[in-house]
């Protein structure tokens, strides 16, 4: 579980990754006409690689996934637990 986890949050990080390159280029190709449609494009691209890179990072920073690992026992408790 924890491991897939962390897959999962590596794979948003890929995303956004691919969303803030996506961007640039629009922004790049279009900063000389200054075409406002193509501009709001590269600024909702950021923002949903933002969103992505949260959410990537809070599986890398989450300190259930790293107890989920290093104490799995510690972890079916707060599972069973329902906290």
């Amino acid at each position: 579980m924890a491991y897939s986890t962390l897959m999962a949050g590596a794979m948003c990080l890929f995303v956004a990754a691919a969303l803030i390159r996506a961007g640039l280029w629009i922004w790049r190709q279009t900063k000389e006409d200054w075409d406002g449609d193509w501009c709001v494009a590269s600024i909702v691209l950021w923002v949903f690689a933002l969103g992505f890179a949260m959410i990537g990072a809070w599986h890398w920073i989450d300190p259930w996934t790293w107890t989920a690992i290093s104490h799995p026992e510690l972890w079916i408790a707060k599972k069973a637990m329902g906290l």
